[in-house]
């Protein structure tokens, strides 16, 4: 139980950081393709994992974040941001 909740601690801990990358003005790509890519490795293991990160992420304002960069000036960050949208949080808010 010790080993699962520090684990948990951590990943909460990387998604804070993921999440306040992405409102610099740098990154904002790899911070995406990291988040899709630990979104898609948990929605391949279990959707309860999936939520937990979805949580995390609302709790860090990253989903706001997130659907702000729909609109962003560059198209790869915008469809990004657009694809996550649409894979995970649309699907949340249902």
């Amino acid at each position: 139980l010790l080993l699962v909740l520090f684990i948990f601690q951590k990943l909460q801990n990387f998604i804070e950081i993921l999440v306040d990358s992405l409102r610099e003005e740098n990154e904002k790509v790899v911070c995406l393709e990291t988040l899709d890519a630990v979104l898609e490795k948990y929605k391949a293991g279990n959707e309860l994992g999936t939520e937990i990160i979805l949580k995390q992420i609302c709790s860090c304002g990253g989903e706001d974040v997130i659907e702000a960069l729909q609109k962003h000036q560059n198209e790869e960050i915008s469809l990004m941001a657009s694809n996550i949208v649409g894979k995970y949080f649309d699907s949340m808010d249902k």
